[in-house]
C-alpha cells in the first residue's frame, strides 16, 4: 500500500507539473516540500530585494552626507597647523561631498520636475481627450 501512494505522487509529480508550481508548503508523504515558485512571484521577489538594495543606498548616501556636514561644523574651530593641515584638507573632501551630492540631488529633482511636468501635458492633450468611438457617437450598425 505504501509503495502505491508514492508511485502515484511521484507519476502525478511528472505528469501534471502545473499543479506543483506554487510557493505553499504541501504535505508529500512524510515529510513537507516547498514548491516551486511562479514567475509572478519570482518577479516580486526581485522587485523586493531591488527596492530593499535602493533604501540602503539612500541610507548610506544620507549618513554620508550628515557625517561630512558633522565633520565640518565639528572641526571648524580647530587648532589649524598652516599649510598641509589634515583636517584642513578633510574639511575641503567634506565640501567636495556636500556640492556634488547637492549638485546631483538639485539636478535629478530638476530632472523629476520636468518629467511630470512633461507627462501632465501629455495626459492633458493626449489621454484624456474623449475617446470617439461608434458606441459613444450612439451609431446603430444594422442591416
Amino acid at each position: 500500500m505504501q509503495n502505491r501512494i508514492w508511485l502515484t505522487a511521484y507519476r502525478r509529480m511528472f505528469l501534471y507539473p502545473q499543479a506543483f508550481k506554487s510557493t505553499e508548503v504541501k504535505p508529500f508523504c512524510t515529510g513537507f516540500v516547498k514548491i516551486a515558485e511562479t514567475d509572478k512571484e519570482k518577479e516580486e521577489n526581485r522587485m523586493k530585494k531591488r527596492r530593499e538594495i535602493a533604501a540602503v543606498l539612500c541610507a548610506v548616501l544620507l549618513l554620508i552626507l550628515a557625517f561630512s556636514a558633522a565633520y565640518i561644523v565639528i572641526e571648524a574651530g580647530h587648532n589649524c597647523t598652516g599649510e598641509g593641515c589634515p583636517i584642513c584638507q578633510e574639511i575641503q573632501v567634506c565640501r567636495q561631498i556636500l556640492n556634488t551630492v547637492g549638485t546631483v540631488l538639485v539636478s535629478a529633482v530638476i530632472f523629476l520636475g520636468v518629467f511630470i511636468l512633461f507627462t501632465a501635458v501629455l495626459h492633458m492633450f493626449f489621454w484624456a481627450a474623449p475617446a470617439i468611438t461608434l458606441i459613444s457617437l450612439k451609431v446603430k450598425l444594422s442591416d
